[in-house]
């Protein structure tokens, strides 16, 4: 070091969470779990911005990809609750599901206190497939208006912390759940907006891929204004009802996939 020159270096400024989930905060620095709180705090940011009254609820079973996520919701509990979202882990991946499935019929009863619940699921392969029994219903039931359901799906296709090699595209599209496939931190929180978008539109649950490469890795984002293509009022209503039945279920899922095509014609998605 040159002579006269300060023996004292200026250290960076440290980020810290609170600016990793200031909504007012444009070019941020995520990991994969940090950008699914994020995503959740968006979600709710688009809603309050939209005059709608509603409330986020999460809930899941860790497993890698997707082990530091409850950690994660743990450490921002205070701008979680702030944004009227419940954290609820679940012993497992199908209490989950049903927890999910209940969420949505917060307006079929009196005494509601919110319009809708946005539902984030979460949980690696194995979880989706002892799970498939409640999401299948699920997803045949519907989603709520001005709720819908994201089910993030943890996959391990290099086998780094599995017992198998994972894939679950192919179950996913046999419960008939249209799916989004982020590749970078980025898209992690802009497809999840869309899923949500999405699952309000159709009826349908969204899943979307948390594939090992993402989650694990990290970022500095720009985060501009969402605004995805907005519909008008449908001729019939494909969301979820009180008095249904299997048939009618049935039936409807063939509007709701056919809705899905029309999401993707009109939204910048694949």
């Amino acid at each position: 070091m040159r002579s006269g020159m300060s023996d004292v270096i200026p250290r960076a400024e440290r980020i810290t969470l609170a600016q990793k989930y200031a909504l007012d905060e444009s070019d941020i620095w995520l990991t994969g779990t940090q950008a699914v709180v994020r995503l959740l705090l968006e979600q709710s940011q688009i809603d309050v911005q939209g005059k709608r009254t509603t409330a986020g609820y999460v809930t899941g079973y860790r497993g890698s990809p997707l082990a530091g996520l409850d950690l994660e919701l743990a450490r921002s509990q205070k701008q979680v609750q702030s944004a009227n979202i419940v954290f609820q882990p679940a012993i497992n991946e199908d209490l989950a599901a049903t927890a999910a499935w209940g969420s949505q019929q917060v307006g079929l009863f009196q005494g509601k206190r919110y319009d809708g619940v946005y539902s984030l699921w979460y949980g690696k392969s194995p979880g989706l497939d002892r799970s498939a029994d409640a999401i299948r219903h699920a997803n045949m039931a519907g989603t709520a208006p001005l709720g819908g359901v994201l089910a993030l799906v943890g996959d391990d296709p290099d086998c780094k912390s599995s017992t198998l090699p994972s894939d679950s595209a192919g179950l996913l599209r046999d419960l008939q759940i249209p799916i989004l496939d982020p590749t970078d931190i980025g898209e992690l929180v802009e497809f999840g907006l869309y899923g949500w978008a999405l699952s309000r539109f159709t009826g349908c649950w969204a899943a979307m891929l948390a594939q090992t490469s993402v989650m694990d890795s990290s970022a500095t984002i720009n985060r501009g204004e969402f605004s995805p293509h907005v519909f008008p009022r449908l001729a019939f209503d494909p969301h979820i009802r009180l008095v249904d039945t299997p048939h009618d279920q049935e039936r409807r899922m063939v509007q709701k996939l056919a809705l899905v095509h029309e999401f993707i014609r009109e939204n910048p998605i694949n």
